[in-house]
This record gives C-alpha cells, sequence and structure tokens, in this order.
C-alpha cells in the first residue's frame, strides 16, 4: 500500500501486439487507478477510486468546472 493508501497488486503478464506480433511482456506490481485532486492548501478535496482511464481526465475537468 502506498503512502496515500492506494493498494498493489501482484502483476503477472501482459499480450500485447508489437511490430504486428504477440509478446508477453512481464507486468511488476502495479498500483490501482485513483485521482486525488488537491487544493493550493494541500487539503484533499476530491478523491476517485472507482477510475476509468479513458474518462478520468474529462471527470478532472468537470470537478473544476462545477466547483
Amino acid at each position: 500500500m502506498s503512502k496515500l493508501g492506494v493498494p498493489f497488486r501482484e502483476g503477472g503478464t501482459r499480450t500485447m501486439e508489437i511490430d504486428g506480433k504477440e509478446v508477453q511482456l512481464p507486468q511488476g506490481v502495479t498500483a490501482a487507478r485513483w485521482t486525488f485532486i488537491f487544493d493550493s492548501q494541500e487539503k484533499l478535496i476530491s478523491l476517485d477510486k472507482e477510475v476509468n482511464a479513458v474518462e478520468d481526465s474529462q471527470n478532472v475537468m468537470d470537478f473544476f468546472k462545477n466547483r
């Protein structure tokens, strides 16, 4: 677990296509994807533990738009 409480998981193997060939890549320990937003006084003002990587940047922009 990180200093901010983000849990770690065992890695494993990941299959990817590189130059048209399927390659097995070892993956070390990975951290869960969480988004933290802090204010200028370093106070946590938002924590998302259910991050959708594709939508995350838009969700952060919406958070600030709606404040």
